[in-house]
C-alpha cells in the first residue's frame, strides 16, 4: 500500500531537492508529488528545466513522479482565470511547458484548480474564461498522454470551483474527457461537503486523492497527527468507494518547514501500523 503514497515536496520549500527527494527515499515513499518550486525544478511560460538531470536524481533514489503540481495563483501571472489576451496567452504557453515536461518524465497527471477572480468583477464571467481555458489545456495535454487533475478549492480561496456543486457545473462546462477530479479530503471536510457526496457525483472520474487533515483554527493542510480526522476511518471510507489511485501527502502549514522529514516520518510509520493490523 505505501507504493500509492506520495509526498509533496511544498513544506521542503526551504531545502534544497535533492534533500527532500533523498529523505523520502530513505523514509520508504516509492512516489512523490512535484510542486514546481522555482528552486526545485523552474517552469515558467518559456521553458522548464532541464528533466535529464531530474530523471537521474529520482533514479538514484527509487522514485517515481505521480503528479505534477504547478504553481498556479492570483496574482502570480499563470491561473486559468486571467483576464485579458496577452495573459491568457502566457498561461497557454506555461501550462504547455509543464505538460512537456510531465511528457518527458512519464507523469501520468498534471494539478491544475479552477482560478481566481478579480474581486471587482463578477465571478460568473472569470468563470467563463477558467473554462474555456480550462478546455484548451485538456485537450493540449491529451495529445502527450498527460491527464489534467483539477483540485477544488475552499470559499475562502476562490469563487470558482469552492464545492463539489461547483465542481460538477464546472466538468459539465468544460465536457472534455482529458479532466478528472483530485478528491482532496481536508478541503472537503472543511466545506462541509463529503466524501461519499463526490463519489457519487464523479464516480471514476476521481483519478487522484489529496490525502490532507485539517484544523477548524488554521488555514493550511496539516499532517495527520495534527488535524481532526483520523486517517484509518478516511482510508477506510476510500477504500469502500472503491478508489485505487495514488494519495498525495499535501502539508502546507508552515510549522513543518523546519524539519518536514519527522512530518512525513510520522504519517509512514501511520500507514505501515495500518498495513500490520489489517
Amino acid at each position: 500500500m505505501i507504493e500509492r503514497f506520495a509526498p509533496m515536496n511544498h513544506c521542503y520549500q526551504q531545502h534544497q531537492l535533492d534533500t527532500f527527494l533523498r529523505e523520502v527515499s530513505e523514509i520508504g515513499f516509492k512516489k512523490i508529488d512535484l510542486w514546481t518550486c522555482p528552486t526545485h525544478f523552474y517552469v515558467d511560460n518559456f521553458w522548464h528545466e532541464d528533466v535529464n538531470t531530474l530523471r537521474k536524481k529520482l533514479s538514484e533514489q527509487h522514485l517515481v513522479i505521480s503528479c505534477l503540481s504547478p504553481r498556479q495563483s492570483c496574482p502570480n501571472p499563470f491561473h486559468l482565470a486571467v483576464k485579458n489576451t496577452e495573459a491568457i496567452q502566457r498561461t497557454r504557453n506555461y501550462f504547455q511547458q509543464i505538460i512537456y515536461a510531465a511528457h518527458e518524465l512519464e507523469v501520468p497527471r498534471i494539478m491544475v484548480t479552477s482560478g481566481w477572480s478579480f474581486q471587482d468583477e463578477a465571478w460568473e464571467v472569470a468563470w467563463g474564461r477558467s473554462v474555456e481555458l480550462c478546455r484548451w489545456v485538456c485537450q493540449f495535454a491529451q495529445s502527450y498522454g498527460v491527464k489534467i487533475a483539477i483540485e477544488p478549492l475552499t470559499k475562502s480561496s476562490t469563487k470558482l470551483v469552492n464545492s463539489c456543486d461547483r465542481m460538477f457545473e464546472y466538468f459539465t462546462e468544460v465536457d472534455h474527457k482529458n479532466l478528472k477530479v483530485i478528491l482532496d479530503t481536508g478541503t472537503v471536510l472543511r466545506s462541509e461537503d463529503s466524501i461519499s457526496k463526490y463519489f457519487q457525483t464523479f464516480g471514476d472520474k476521481i483519478d487522484y486523492c489529496h490525502l490532507t487533515n485539517y484544523q477548524s483554527n488554521q488555514f493550511a493542510h496539516v499532517a495527520w497527527h495534527d488535524g481532526e480526522f483520523e486517517l484509518f476511518k478516511v482510508l477506510k471510507e476510500l477504500e469502500l468507494f472503491g478508489y485505487a489511485g495514488d494519495f498525495c501527502l499535501e502539508y502546507t502549514a508552515t510549522k513543518y518547514q523546519k524539519n518536514p522529514k519527522k512530518v512525513y516520518e510520522a504519517t509512514y510509520h501511520q500507514i505501515k501500523k495500518m498495513e500490520e493490523n489489517k
